[in-house]
């Protein structure tokens, strides 16, 4: 059906005066709609950002990076269950037969955090550096982590055989222990424990 110009006009006359006769619910009306498409444009900002961030982060590590963990990540270790704390942990023969028997895969980098009771602390000779995270992991973790060796070596895969007491740490601890000194081959203590320094990290 087509309308004419007349019909048209009158319609538009006839939601004009409507308009003008209800405003109240008119204004209710287009309020709902102003607060209605701002909901939406906000909520699509935040998932933009949210989506934005994780892509971030998703591109530190690369794309094409899978995680294994025992427990969900940034989890309060309070709040763990009974089930949680008895999943049991990954094993390096779990490790191992990933990277040989999954062709895709091209490194495996297994990482177990130890955290001492007060607190972990490094020393070298009067300098301490308190609350460092400890790490022990393989050679495939700077591949697998897109980490970067500012000075000296990462672990090797013959440190890893004889468990050298070699370590690796972060610019952080280098300059608080070290300041103006190069930390390659120095010795720290680690917990009590001595560990040679052999590279820095980024």
């Amino acid at each position: 059906m087509i309308l004419s110009f007349v019909e048209i006009k009158d319609a538009i006359l006839m939601a004009l005066s409507s308009l003008r006769s209800n405003k109240l619910r008119s204004g209710l009306t287009i309020l709902g709609v102003m607060v209605g498409v701002s909901s939406v444009i906000g909520m699509a900002a935040i998932i933009d950002g949210l989506n934005g961030a994780m892509d971030e982060e998703i591109d530190a590590l690369g794309s094409n990076v899978i995680w294994i963990t025992k427990f969900a990540p940034n989890v309060d270790r309070d709040d763990l269950t009974e089930e949680d704390r008895n999943r049991p942990y990954i094993t390096e023969g779990e490790a191992d037969a990933i990277l040989e028997n999954c062709e895709f895969v091209d490194g495996v980098s297994p990482q177990n955090y130890y955290f001492q009771p007060g607190g972990n602390e490094a020393k070298y000779k009067n300098n301490k550096f308190s609350n460092p995270q400890l790490m022990g992991t393989w050679p495939d973790y700077v591949t697998v982590n897109n980490k970067i060796v500012t000075s000296g070596r990462f672990i090797s895969y013959t440190d890893q055989q004889f468990r050298a007491m070699v370590c690796v740490i972060g610019a952080d601890v280098a300059s608080t222990l070290f300041n103006q000194e190069d930390p390659l081959e120095k010795e720290i203590r680690v917990n009590g424990n001595k560990y040679r320094v052999i590279g820095v990290l980024e």
